[in-house]
């Protein structure tokens, strides 16, 4: 496992456009020290049959009650999408994040 980073949780707002609709902003939730865990990566079809390349990271730190599977990493400019969020030994002391680059929410 590598050395412990600080990463940004962000978490999406909404604010109407003025025409009818909404625009989705990211702004910081908090900051969380984790170290990066396994790593991996696949290729998928996308649209019109291209290959796009989904890397899966998991991501291990102190618990925080904050943090759901809607909100996502920043990892210094690597945004990643939050796939899951557990709670390994169910004692509220670590959280371990399994996130995704490379796809859409």
């Amino acid at each position: 496992m590598r050395p412990n980073l600080l990463l940004s949780i962000e978490r999406a707002t909404t604010a109407p456009d003025g025409s009818g609709g909404q625009t989705v902003t990211w702004a910081r939730l908090c900051g969380w020290w984790a170290k990066v865990g396994s790593a991996s990566g696949v290729e998928q079809e996308a649209r019109l049959g291209r290959l796009t390349t989904v890397e899966t990271f998991s991501y291990e730190g102190r618990f925080d009650p904050r943090i759901a599977v809607t909100d996502r990493v920043n990892d210094g400019g690597r945004v990643l999408n939050i796939r899951s969020v557990t709670d390994p030994d169910g004692r509220r002391r670590r959280l371990t994040l399994v996130c995704e680059a490379g796809v859409t929410t």
